[in-house]
């Protein structure tokens, strides 16, 4: 788990307070955004609100390989939970806060707003020559 603090650039405040959800069987990637406007208003402990564990009825194809960017196969589905609407898949290089650069493909559940606003423009996180999609499920 990450948490950070930092300051935002205004054009990017369209994103304060929508959030990223992404899982499958091997990873979750889940993102809260609070935004404030005044001198150390981001003071404090992070909090992160409860996550909608209640199966939603929708499936996706499930995989993960963080060894190889080329499209991995899935074998099974995962049953989305919550919020996640859409199906997603990730196929390139990308590298996460503390670590080197590596390459990923995944595919799993999402919420369609994180597909909307391309999910992987994240604070933090850094993608490189990659391919992002996302149908229904």
């Amino acid at each position: 788990m990450s948490a950070f603090k930092d300051c935002v650039d205004p054009s990017k405040q369209v994103d304060c307070e929508k959030g990223v959800n992404f899982r499958n069987s091997v990873v979750l990637v889940r993102i809260e955004r609070s935004c404030c406007d005044k001198d150390f208003c981001n003071a404090g402990d992070l909090q992160m609100s409860d996550v909608d564990q209640t199966p939603n009825g929708h499936k996706c194809d499930d995989c993960f390989s963080g060894e190889s960017s080329a499209p991995c196969t899935a074998g099974k589905q995962i049953l989305c939970i919550g919020k996640e609407d859409t199906c997603a898949s990730f196929n390139g290089t990308a590298v996460r806060p503390g670590e080197d650069e590596q390459q990923y493909s995944l595919r799993g559940c999402i919420t369609k707003e994180s597909c909307d606003r391309g999910a992987f423009n994240i604070a933090g996180i850094r993608v490189y020559t990659y391919d992002f999609e996302c149908t229904a499920p």
